[in-house]
């Protein structure tokens, strides 16, 4: 297996156990019955998808994303399925808020809706987020932005 492959295979198996990690934080926190504040929980649990996002083009690319980077990413992904992605987004968390809040009336039974709901939401996120930061280090490599020897 020659070194690109390889180091690709590391950043991979790295971005992957930061997405279960993350999942994991997210279902605990939506574990938790918070009776008419859910919305500012689930506040909270976008920022860990942001997080879990910024720390995979961390595993990827070995430095911290900027402004200029996410304009770049974006450019990349087109805005418009850059937009529609984002309303997806916060219409599932809509959903989400709502889902939480109804079964905050019944838990614990609630909790065996509510975790593997967020947790699957931070997963999917995740998964999104390494893929294109995947396509992106290799269209990168292929251009000669990043140096194919780099060493995680």
């Amino acid at each position: 297996m020659n070194r690109y492959k390889k180091g690709l295979n590391k950043r991979r198996m790295k971005a992957l156990i930061a997405i279960g990690t993350q999942s994991a934080i997210s279902g605990g926190t939506a574990a938790i019955p918070t009776p008419a504040v859910e919305t500012v929980k689930h506040i909270a649990l976008a920022g860990n998808e942001l997080i879990l996002c910024a720390n995979i083009y961390q595993i990827y690319y070995e430095e911290k994303i900027t402004t200029e980077r996410i304009g770049e990413l974006l450019q990349g992904a087109a805005i418009l399925a850059a937009v529609a992605g984002g309303l997806v987004f916060v219409s599932t968390k809509g959903v989400q808020i709502l889902l939480h809040e109804i079964s905050n009336i019944i838990w614990p039974i609630s909790t065996v809706i509510t975790v593997p709901i967020a947790t699957s939401v931070t997963a999917m996120v995740g998964l999104t987020c390494m893929l294109w930061m995947d396509y992106a280090y290799r269209r990168d490599i292929e251009l000669g932005k990043v140096e194919i020897g780099q060493v995680l």
